[in-house]
């Protein structure tokens, strides 16, 4: 399994900053925190290295303005448990991003982020340190659908 882990980690570092991060020359939209707003649906799974193997489903709520807030239910190890995180996000004019968050327990979650299909979806890869983990986030409602 680490094998397959660390082939996938690999093509994605290589292999993805050149498709995500290119520039249209046709459409050249640029990102900001503002791109970025809405209650999203996520998940989280991998490798944790202090809990084994990890994963977080729930939802986040981001304000376009780099604050975010959200809650989920977590499995570590096979433990599960409900968790709510607080936090800031930053995103680039080429739509790649990072974001901080506390967890209640005052652990400190960090990711980098690319946005996709106009924002409407998220790519993520945590960067917090012992970890393996990707994931992605959805936004829940579009235009016709606003809650």
């Amino acid at each position: 399994m680490v094998n397959r882990i660390t082939v996938w980690l690999l093509l994605s570092i290589v292999v993805c900053p050149s498709l995500s991060f290119s520039k249209d020359r046709t459409n050249s939209t640029a990102c900001s925190n503002a791109s970025l707003t809405g209650k999203f649906g996520f998940l989280l799974s991998g490798v944790h290295v202090s809990m084994g193997d990890y994963a977080l489903m729930g939802i986040f709520t981001v304000d376009g303005k780099g604050n975010l807030e959200g809650k989920g239910v977590q499995s570590a190890n096979g433990q599960q448990g409900q968790v709510s995180f607080v936090g800031t996000y930053s995103i680039e004019t080429d739509c790649t991003g990072s974001a901080s968050f506390t967890f209640e327990d005052k652990n400190v979650g960090k990711v980098r982020f690319v946005l996709v299909s106009d924002a409407t979806e998220v790519l993520i890869f945590d960067v917090g340190g012992h970890t393996v983990e990707t994931g992605y986030a959805k936004k829940q409602f579009g235009p016709k659908g606003k809650k």
